[in-house]
């Protein structure tokens, strides 16, 4: 009887060790990311989870959605993510964030929004400076290419991109007027040394 026992907890404990891989530290079906921390994210149709250097996607609020991974470029690992609107972005090992479209979307005349998962199609990308004038000035003055990648200072305890998107049209200002601002914000947070 205790050889029955015995096997019985080896075969547990093997069905443990192989359950842990990537798939199954992920949330279950009924678990639905609420909190963003640096290996979980989401957008308003859209949850993102960072499980051994590997990223993956699934519908929000479907508890039959399921999680599939979505490729990450050749280089360094996927360190931690974000999300915010139609964007995904990824700070890798050496701190250089990556980001790609992960939704495309659509307003109709009447305002109906629509957001179609694109998270397997879209390309990431690595240069910043999209806006025409800004990146026509960052070209001409940067004599390498590379120096357009955007790198998260090693000190920083914590970094931020928004984007609103198609989703969210305008943000309110201080009197409750609508205002649009079709730009994107970048924020590192630098711990504050005293002298």
């Amino acid at each position: 009887m205790k050889k029955i026992h015995s096997l019985f907890y080896i075969s547990l404990s093997l069905a443990f060790c192989w359950q842990s891989s990537s798939f199954a530290d992920l949330p279950g079906p009924e678990a639905e990311i609420i909190l963003k921390r640096p290996n979980r994210s989401f957008n308003h149709l859209q949850e993102f989870a960072l499980e051994e250097e590997k990223i993956f996607v699934r519908k929000k609020n479907d508890p039959a959605a399921q999680w599939t991974e979505i490729q990450f470029e050749p280089g360094p690992l996927p360190f931690d993510i974000k999300a915010d609107g139609a964007n995904l972005m990824v700070r890798d090992a050496e701190g250089y964030l990556h980001y790609k479209k992960v939704l495309k979307e659509e307003r109709s005349i009447r305002g109906v929004y629509s957001g179609t998962d694109i998270s397997q199609t879209s390309k990431w990308k690595t240069q910043w400076y999209n806006l025409p004038v800004v990146r026509w000035i960052a070209r001409w003055t940067t004599p390498n290419r590379a120096d357009l990648r955007l790198r998260i200072p090693p000190d920083s305890q914590g970094w931020a991109v928004s984007h609103r998107g198609k989703y969210n049209r305008y943000f309110e200002d201080r009197q409750s007027k609508p205002r649009t601002l079709p730009l994107s914000f970048i924020i590192s947070m630098r711990p504050h040394l005293s002298s």
